[in-house]
């Protein structure tokens, strides 16, 4: 079809038919779907701006990852330390 339209197109271009008068002969035989509109320059950028989106998912992601754990105290934990710190303290006074 689209070397055929190409003919068509190169046919009327020698017959001295404007631009114009060519996409109006066009919409007038095929009907007006056939006329495609550019896209805009935001339709031009979209997957660039989905690449840029998922890659500062990613990044988050992977930075959220990394960050080591805050440690959070529970109560058998201080109590855990508070014997582990009196067994030192016996120990280094061992060592006086």
């Amino acid at each position: 079809m689209c070397q055929r339209n190409k003919a068509k197109i190169f046919k009327m271009q020698q017959a001295g038919m404007s631009d114009n008068q060519i996409v109006a002969q066009f919409v007038k035989d095929e009907g007006p779907d056939i006329v495609l509109n550019q896209p805009g320059t935001f339709d031009f950028l979209m997957p660039y701006i989905a690449l840029a989106l998922g890659l500062l998912v990613v990044w988050w992601f992977i930075r959220r990852m990394r960050r080591p754990a805050l440690a959070t105290a529970t109560p058998a934990d201080s109590a855990a330390l508070d014997r582990y710190r009196d067994q030192i303290e016996k120990e280094v006074s061992k060592l006086d």
